[in-house]
């Protein structure tokens, strides 16, 4: 919860819908990905926009984390371009997740 109150003079938007087209253009003649960014806010400092999603995944250690985590990367991926094209931003936004009950943020290390 310290992390959410740090940074919330910095929060732009809180449960982003999303709606965009396949991933895959050759998926068939009609199809779309949706879903709900929970938090889009920019970093104080770098000034780097950052998608948030929250977690409640019961996760024990790093393993558990790192697992989940792989779990969830497309969606990340598609949340990132969908903000990343309807912000029209150079750089797509770092994802975050943030498992809630071990309260430890994640992010990739290969993310801008």
């Amino acid at each position: 919860m310290d992390r959410f109150t740090a940074m919330a003079g910095n929060t732009l938007a809180r449960e982003v819908s999303i709606l965009v087209p396949p991933l895959d253009p050759d998926s068939g003649p009609v199809g779309f990905i949706t879903g709900f960014i929970d938090l889009l806010y920019r970093h104080p400092e770098s000034g780097k926009w950052i998608i948030v999603d929250y977690k409640t995944d019961r996760v024990e250690d790093r393993a558990d984390i790192e697992e989940r985590a792989e779990a969830y990367c497309l969606q990340e991926a598609v949340y990132s371009q969908a903000i990343q094209e309807s912000l029209n931003l150079e750089q797509p936004p770092t994802p975050q997740l943030w498992f809630i009950w071990p309260d430890v943020l994640w992010e990739d290390p290969a993310a801008p």
